[in-house]
């Protein structure tokens, strides 16, 4: 595969003012950083497929960890060439194969990210394609408290903005690499993107998300082959139907001193 990123990164926040009200007194200035917002359309095999809201960070990871959380390709090996131009405004991709993205099969889907994300075609409906259960790894319970530790201490971004979710993924216990972004499905597939482009072997990582984890983030971390997430907030109840049938240990309300593990298989004592 061939990446030709001639994208530099933007800042991803910017200063400006506003003026602070109380109940009592007049009006005060305040200086307050806020999270840059980025727009993406994304091209597969010349058809306009995605358009993409995010931080303008890892364009082209965040391109090729949503095309393998979605399960549309299953190696960066049937991607011939990815290309971002100088503005990050446009991605373009081209598959060794035909993308089916035919103008006869046009739908637009809509995220529940927050970002509201759209995919514009129906080129990551790859029926063909039915994820097996992940192979459990194993973990340790002062790992897990490290991971937390550095977490809470560690994002910028959510710092200076309280506006960004963050995702980090390790391997043996080690962090590989970091992403904040203003969606956490769009988070997820930085890290797996740049995992991918690494050579980092996805089923020996473990992945720390500050969102809430619904299905769908489920389903990124079965296609990836990630056999264990992370969260500092919470699940769904649906999510962990998906958990449990595709074999993740999945953790809650990770913090420095404690966690909650959702059991693999249900106890009804």
């Amino acid at each position: 595969m061939n990446i030709n990123n001639l994208f530099k990164d933007f800042e991803e926040a910017v200063d400006t003012e506003t003026l602070v009200f109380t109940k009592n007194g007049s009006p005060k200035k305040k200086k307050n950083t806020i999270a840059t917002e980025h727009f993406v359309d994304v091209y597969i095999n010349d058809v306009l497929s995605m358009k993409l809201v995010c931080s303008p960070s890892y364009l082209a990871e965040l391109v090729l960890g949503r095309l393998y959380t979605e399960g549309f390709i299953d190696s960066l090996h049937e991607i011939r060439q990815l290309s971002v131009c100088e503005h990050g405004l446009r991605v373009k991709v081209f598959l060794n194969k035909k993308a089916n993205c035919e103008s006869s099969d046009f739908v637009e889907t809509t995220s529940p990210c927050c970002t509201g994300n759209h995919i514009l075609t129906d080129v990551f409906r790859n029926q063909n394609r039915l994820p097996k259960p992940v192979e459990p790894i194993e973990w340790h319970s002062q790992a897990i408290f490290d991971m937390a530790t550095r977490f809470y201490e560690s994002t910028p971004l959510f710092d200076a903005t309280r506006s960004v979710h963050s995702c980090y993924l390790y391997q043996n216990d080690q962090l590989i690499v970091r992403c904040e972004d203003l969606g956490r499905h769009n988070a997820v597939d930085k890290v797996v993107g740049y995992a991918l482009t690494h050579d980092i072997d996805l089923t020996k990582c473990t992945l720390f998300s500050s969102g809430r984890i619904p299905t769908d983030m489920i389903s990124k971390v079965v296609n990836a082959r990630i056999p264990i997430l992370v969260t500092k907030t919470t699940v769904t109840d649906e999510a962990i139907s998906l958990a449990r049938d595709f074999h993740i240990t999945l953790i809650i309300y990770a913090k420095e001193d404690s966690f909650e593990l959702v059991p693999m298989e249900i106890n009804n004592d």
